[in-house]
């Protein structure tokens, strides 16, 4: 009997995802808001590289840094990790 349940579930959920008229994909292609938040890929290999070294070797990362380390959130942190 919890077999039968388990597969008559079990088809109800893929006829609901599969055979259910309009597909949320289709929709999120139709809808253009015009934010152009479509033609941004993402970033890959040296791009993201150079970002990212910008940013650890900016004045604000390592002022924040410290403060993190003098208030012990930081060594708490780390300590989880």
């Amino acid at each position: 009997m919890r077999k039968l349940f388990t597969l008559l579930s079990g088809c109800i959920i893929a006829f609901s995802l599969f055979a259910w008229t309009g597909s949320p994909v289709k929709a999120a292609d139709e809808h253009d808001d015009g934010c152009g938040c479509h033609e941004l890929k993402p970033l890959q290999g040296s791009e993201r590289n150079k970002i990212v070294a910008k940013l650890i070797s900016s004045e604000a990362f390592k002022v924040k840094k410290m403060e993190l380390k003098k208030s012990r959130v930081f060594l708490e942190w780390c300590r989880g990790n």
